[in-house]
């Protein structure tokens, strides 16, 4: 989280309390007791500190020292996606090195702690239900980029709000099939983690992630009419009902790309055998490629849809998602293709407002 006072002095002056000349490459106080000067933060860190786990102290505290109360209508926590995309994007517009580019993950990770210790503490919150969902996959993508599992807690949420993988309704509440698309994302995300540490076999992952794939795709033609787009004749750009329309299709696309990847992976490690289906694995580079145009031809639409001033900087929700996609993809496709292709739909449909923004997102995919 955001943190209001840093110091910048030299890490030892830090830990010893006293005050620092922050003198390069070594401070006097180092000097003058004969250390090997730490280094100073940067200025992203100067900025932004991560505070996961004062927030988690502070909030344990005062429900230790008052009345311990559930109901859900007692209990009306906050959780501001603009305000976390707002924090998070200004972290990235101030990254200087490949590490703080991803520092957004502090901020997602510590929403996600809170999350954990109010539905630990008071049980699962009854409002607001779209943030949540938010926090859930923005924590998904961490966890994708990291190499890590879905934190379990966060794995058990679509069935405490009642949504089922694999059951779906003509009429169904958007956030219902939201919670049903996250469920199979992050056991996907989950599995690759998993599997970095050994716990499946590459014929298990072929067969998990073949069947994923199909899942989400019965997910998708099962959907209500609300969700339907169109590409515009014009292209290259799809028009959604709204911004966070755009963003669910997009984590949709991200999932099967995620569980193509995962075939694709496995089954270069399987042992050529008469009876392998290399149409199935040529079939999942194809759909790869196809899935991140799509994700591609959605930004224009992402950016547009907020209507930002041309004379502020683009502290938005486009763009922190934007940013945190594109990183998540550069884990599952070619680097060199993603950093070529990305921005031209943007930039054909922008034009050079556009020009400022692309600046930001590049510089946290280096």
């Amino acid at each position: 989280m955001a943190s209001i006072r840093a110091s910048p002095a030299c890490g030892n002056c830090r830990s010893r309390r006293i005050k620092c000349n922050l003198l390069r490459p070594r401070c006097s106080q180092c000097a003058r007791a004969g250390l090997d000067c730490t280094g100073y933060r940067s200025q992203s860190d100067l900025l932004f500190r991560d505070q996961t786990k004062s927030t988690i102290r502070k909030v344990h505290t005062s429900t230790t020292n008052h009345s311990t109360c559930r109901s859900l209508v007692a209990i009306n926590p906050t959780f501001d996606v603009e305000e976390l995309a707002q924090k998070s994007t200004l972290q990235m517009i101030t990254c200087d090195n490949h590490l703080s580019s991803h520092a957004w993950q502090n901020h997602v990770h510590g929403a996600a702690a809170f999350l954990s210790h109010l539905c630990s503490t008071h049980g699962l919150p009854a409002s607001p239900v779209k943030e949540i969902i938010e926090i859930c996959y923005t924590t998904t993508l961490a966890c994708l980029i990291s190499g890590k599992a879905v934190p379990h807690f966060l794995l058990e949420l679509p069935g405490h709000f009642g949504a089922s993988p694999t059951s779906s309704q003509d009429d169904e509440d958007p956030l219902l099939s939201a919670m049903r698309l996250f469920a199979i994302m992050g056991t996907l995300v989950t599995m690759r983690g998993l599997a970095n540490q050994g716990f499946f076999t590459p014929n298990q992952l072929v067969v998990l992630a073949t069947q994923s794939d199909q899942v989400l795709q019965n997910w998708a033609s099962s959907l209500p009419t609300s969700w339907t787009y169109h590409e515009l004749p014009k292209g290259p750009q799809y028009i959604y009902r709204d911004g966070w329309y755009a963003r669910m299709w997009n984590y949709y696309r991200l999932a099967r790309i995620l569980a193509n990847r995962i075939i694709i992976d496995n089954f270069d490690m399987l042992s050529p055998s008469p009876g392998d289906n290399f149409e199935s694995h040529d079939y999942s580079y194809a759909t790869i490629s196809l899935l991140a145009q799509d994700i591609y031809a959605s930004l224009p639409f992402m950016f547009n849809s907020e209507q930002m001033p041309a004379t502020s900087l683009p502290l938005s929700a486009a763009l922190f998602f934007t940013t945190t996609l594109l990183q998540a993809l550069l884990e599952l496709t070619d680097r060199a293709a993603l950093i070529q292709d990305w921005s031209y739909p943007a930039c054909e449909v922008l034009g050079e407002r556009f020009t400022f923004t692309k600046g930001i997102v590049m510089q946290n995919l280096q």
